[in-house]
């Protein structure tokens, strides 16, 4: 399974031909969404076929992460079809992860910590960064 998903990263990668001298490719909406619509279906696969085995590995809170993100940017961009994401319905209003009520506080905590240093993972969680 890992090695699948490996193989579909650099296949995305690749479509990309990322280099910093280049402008983005004209067809980068395209190839955005493709990539976004493959890593939804990776997610999906393994919540559906190997979510015992993330639970037994303590990795599902790692997984839970991943998708949350996934479903904001694709929230935010629209860059899947309404009708790919509604198998996992269920799974976002379980973990609140699009409550229209917090949204927009999520966006300013995201923001404000942002411009102080604090990854997403962290505003995400709802956890408070380590004191230095």
């Amino acid at each position: 399974m890992v090695a699948a998903m490996g193989f579909f990263i650099k296949y995305g990668l690749n479509m990309l031909h990322f280099s910093y001298s280049n402008e983005f490719p004209s067809n980068f909406e395209s190839l955005a969404r493709k990539i976004l619509k493959l890593l939804f279906h990776i997610v999906a696969h393994l919540y559906h076929c190997h979510f015992r085995e993330i639970v037994l590995l303590n990795l599902h809170a790692h997984l839970n992460c991943v998708f949350s993100h996934l479903i904001i940017l694709n929230d935010r961009y629209q860059l899947i079809e309404p009708r790919e994401t509604e198998i996992l319905q269920d799974l976002i209003i379980a973990l609140r992860i699009l409550d229209k009520e917090n949204t927009s506080a999520s966006l300013n905590r995201d923001s404000s910590a942002n411009s102080m240093g604090v990854n997403n993972t962290m505003v995400l969680n709802n956890s408070v960064p380590p004191s230095h």
